[in-house]
């Protein structure tokens, strides 16, 4: 009894450290891939490599498509976006970002006053970021940005308005949620995926849906 009792006591302590781990901030850190995208040599983004942010770095990006293998995307507004033409810049990339990938998290920033057109739209993503401001701060940011994607809450919510966008019911988008958040530990989603698919007939909102279900659950920080 005694030894079976250190054994559970052993367990528990162990369950307890890898949670601790799992949960700290710089093991999300290099979990969650980064895509920042400048048309210019941005030199924080070597500092945030050596903070062990797990970032990419590109000068345009033409097509939303791009951001598909990244959790998080920032990009500059001025001298992005050149392909699309119009006056919106690297904002009109952010968007159409946002409006392809719901569930990830998009931001803009720039070195000068943003355009007044653009101010007024902000709101279409996940928020802004003065380009000048210092590299503790923007850990600060990138850690609250991480820790909110990585949290149970969000990626919920964004499978709540994924399926609310398929014009799924309320009633049953709460049974999709109960199921998912049943099969959460052994990561077993048959049951979720089966529900969904008699739910969604769009193949490719379908597919999002099952991609999204599978792909969150790597990222819950609680």
């Amino acid at each position: 009894m005694f030894n079976l009792f250190n054994s559970n006591k052993s367990l528990t302590y162990n369950a307890a450290i890898k949670l601790v781990y799992d949960n700290n901030i710089h093991t999300l850190r290099s979990r969650i891939k980064i895509l920042i995208v400048d048309d210019e040599k941005f030199d924080i983004v070597q500092i945030l490599r050596e903070r062990k942010y797990d970032i990419y770095y590109k000068k345009d990006i033409t097509y939303a498509l791009e951001a598909e293998p990244f959790d998080i995307i920032i990009i500059d507004i001025k001298g992005v976006g050149s392909a699309l033409g119009g006056s919106m810049g690297g904002f009109a990339v952010a968007e159409e970002i946002k409006q392809r990938y719901p569930a990830k998290q998009v931001f803009c920033y720039s070195a000068s006053v943003i355009k007044q057109e653009i101010a007024s739209k902000l709101t279409q993503i996940d928020g802004y970021i003065p380009k000048d401001t210092d590299v503790d701060t923007w850990c600060q940011k990138l850690d609250g940005i991480i820790t909110t994607y990585c949290s149970r809450d969000y990626q919920i919510n964004k499978l709540r308005e994924q399926l609310r966008a398929c014009n799924v019911s309320e009633e049953n988008i709460s049974n999709v949620v109960k199921e998912y958040n049943n099969n959460l530990e052994g990561k077993n989603f048959t049951s979720v995926i089966n529900q969904i698919t008699s739910l969604v007939d769009n193949p490719k909102a379908l597919f999002s849906l099952i991609k999204f279900i599978y792909s969150s659950v790597e990222y819950f920080a609680s």
